[in-house]
């Protein structure tokens, strides 16, 4: 596999962070590829070189990030599954450094079709944990979509509270939260 030229990860991060930055005041369908080139200071066609549209453009990123998600979910596996109360900081801390593009996925300024799409791709990650503590007379699927969804509200109560807590504390929290503990 070839690596990406350094120009072109840059001017790829800079149309996303123009992008996200134009959705602190406009809605997505407002924003037009001249307004956002105009933004980016960059060309038409050299938007188009990368992207077929906004919505690719915001598509493509969007999948990175959740891609990066599932990376932590991957590596916080062990202890999350020994209810290690730190177990999900790397998780949350994932969340508060991409929290502007969690800020737009989660209001009204874009299209639902991307919320869904997240939320139809995080439905899978916590699967392969929840399978291993489910006890035998929970329904499993019922339980996975509770799970799943009760941590994504944890998410969304953090970022309308402005990320009071620290990664630490989410952590902690959402952790006794399914421990025995409560």
């Amino acid at each position: 596999m070839q690596k990406q030229d350094l120009r072109v990860i840059k001017t790829k991060k800079n149309l996303f962070n123009k992008l996200l930055q134009l959705l602190q005041t406009d809605d997505f369908n407002d924003i037009t590829v001249t307004k956002l080139c105009e933004h980016s200071e960059i060309n038409r066609s050299t938007f188009y070189t990368h992207y077929s549209n906004i919505d690719d453009l915001f598509e493509t990123h969007m999948i990175e990030i959740m891609n990066k998600l599932n990376e932590e979910y991957k590596m916080a596996y062990n202890r999350i599954y020994l209810l290690e109360h730190d177990g999900l900081t790397n998780v949350f801390q994932h969340i508060l450094d991409n929290r502007y593009f969690y800020d737009i996925l989660f209001s009204e300024k874009i299209p639902t079709k991307f919320t869904s799409l997240f939320i139809q791709h995080y439905m899978k990650l916590p699967k392969e944990i929840i399978s291993k503590t489910v006890r035998s007379e929970i329904d499993y699927e019922l339980y996975h979509t509770f799970c799943a969804s009760a941590t994504m509200g944890v998410i969304n109560h953090w970022r309308k509270t402005g990320y009071a807590k620290t990664p630490l504390q989410m952590s902690t929290q959402t952790m006794t939260f399914f421990s025995n503990e409560l």
